[in-house]
């Protein structure tokens, strides 16, 4: 089977990158032939997930990613994929192939949308906010237009995922596992990153005794990652540990300040 799948990256420090890339990963090993297309990829991490990526342009204005991907795929589908070469189904996993799920369904015969959700909207603003508002629309407008709806949990099922179907498709969860790490997909010395000088920091503080609070993921004004609530919720929950010798891991840098009050 030809199986494809589509996202606006396949980085592998992101989390929905992530999940697509270990399902490819796991399709190849099954046997199945795995296609990925996005605007964005880590080549080396994508070479044990995939067999071909396709490397989608991005939209001059990204507001309007969706519709340029749709035209962009309405004329070039034929010669990336001659009829011996359609997929045989596509998963979906959002942004910014809303607009082209019903394209994907035509051509691929079956088109799975994989739910990671639309986030809350408090405190939002600009540009941010009508982004957000916009993809929220495209949802509504699109995901019925699939065979069916695997959210990453029941919550997000009930609360997102079944409104978005409408009542004409089938809606389901999937939990993700947590034994991704022991997979070891992803070596330093594969990827050819770079040493950085933060975890060198980290690696000489954790030396010297000091403990070490990570904060992961991305740090974002205005939205539901804000690196501020973070640390209050740390100070508030715990602030007998936090008064010790703590620091706080803050995306690539280190807080300079000890956490003591």
């Amino acid at each position: 089977m030809k199986i494809l799948l589509c996202n606006e990256r396949f980085l592998f420090r992101f989390g929905v990158d992530r999940v697509l890339m270990i399902l490819g990963m796991y399709f190849k090993k099954m046997g199945h032939t795995v296609i990925m297309m996005g605007n964005r990829l880590d080549e080396k991490a994508v070479q044990v997930c995939t067999d071909r990526f396709i490397k989608v342009p991005e939209a001059p204005d990204y507001f309007n990613s969706n519709e340029f991907v749709q035209g962009w795929l309405s004329q070039n589908w034929d010669s990336l994929f001659p009829s011996k070469d359609t997929p045989d189904i596509a998963f979906v996993a959002g942004w910014p192939f809303y607009e082209s799920l019903s394209i994907l369904k035509e051509k691929c015969g079956v088109c799975i949308f994989q739910d990671h959700g639309a986030v809350p909207l408090d405190k939002m603003e600009g540009g941010i906010l009508r982004t957000q508002q916009k993809l929220r629309k495209l949802r509504r407008n699109n995901l019925s237009k699939t065979d069916k709806i695997i959210a990453v949990s029941q919550f997000l099922e009930e609360s997102q995922s079944m409104d978005d179907a409408k009542g004409t498709i089938p809606t389901s969860y999937v939990h993700h596992g947590a034994d991704h790490m022991k997979l070891g997909l992803w070596s330093k010395q594969g990827l050819k990153l770079e040493v950085s000088g933060t975890l060198k920091e980290a690696q000489q503080l954790k030396k010297q005794g000091y403990k070490l609070i990570f904060l992961l993921g991305r740090v974002e004004q205005k939205t539901i990652k804000i690196r501020n609530r973070a640390l209050n919720f740390y100070g508030r929950s715990n602030r007998s540990f936090v008064k010790q010798n703590c620091y706080c891991w803050l995306k690539r840098k280190i807080s300079r300040s000890r956490m003591i009050s």
